[in-house]
């Protein structure tokens, strides 16, 4: 995305095991190799050479699928020889970094987000291309990261933005509360720390 001056991490994200094959042979003939214990990669491939690493990704980073929203705003590109990377929009950069929730991404969404303008809504956007149940899945987790982006970095996160999040962690919540056999508001508000009016209403939407 051109904020980071420098970048000692590279990820790549590809759509097919054939891409996926040929990118691995592809860095190992130019000198990478992979680090103890990843020498057979199955969904993920991690090759270093020298100080620099190289993460490659099939079709899905850290359970976020690549969707077609994804690839439509992938608009810009830089080419390597016969190699043509897109860069994924900044909205679905920070959706992939909240759903991994570590520190370093944490500090690359900070700083992306003071550096460039942020469409909030496309990371809803690519949330809910994800479908509802993986979107409910994952939102408490980014919902998460984001509350850590503004606790530890001070950065200001829409409230609309956390209010959608809060609602489909909410749900998920609640439809695990649901499997595991609760099934009055009084049982699942003891089971997930809802009040019992929040999951009377969750229970009349699902």
């Amino acid at each position: 995305l051109g904020v980071k001056p420098t970048t000692r991490d590279i990820d790549l994200m590809v759509e097919s095991r054939d891409t996926f094959n040929r990118l691995i042979r592809a860095l190992r003939e130019a000198g990478y190799s992979f680090p103890a214990g990843n020498a057979k990669p199955i969904h993920t491939a991690v090759l270093v050479k020298d100080n620099l690493r190289v993460d490659i990704y099939l079709a899905s980073v850290h359970g976020i699928k690549l969707t077609r929203g994804m690839r439509q705003r992938a608009k810009k590109a830089v080419a390597f020889g016969k190699l043509l990377l897109k860069l994924l929009s900044v909205g679905d950069t920070l959706l992939l970094k909240s759903a991994a929730g570590r520190h370093r991404d944490v500090e690359d969404i900070a700083l992306t987000v003071r550096k460039m303008e942020v469409n909030w809504d496309i990371l809803l956007e690519a949330l809910s291309e994800q479908g509802q149940e993986a979107a409910e899945k994952h939102a408490q987790t980014i919902l998460e990261t984001l509350e850590t982006l503004e606790e530890a970095y001070k950065v200001a996160v829409p409230q609309r933005v956390k209010r959608r999040l809060k609602a489909l962690t909410e749900k998920y919540l609640v439809k695990q509360a649901l499997r595991l056999g609760y099934k009055t508001p009084k049982e699942i508000s003891k089971q997930t720390g809802l009040p019992p009016r929040r999951v009377s209403k969750i229970l009349q939407k699902i």
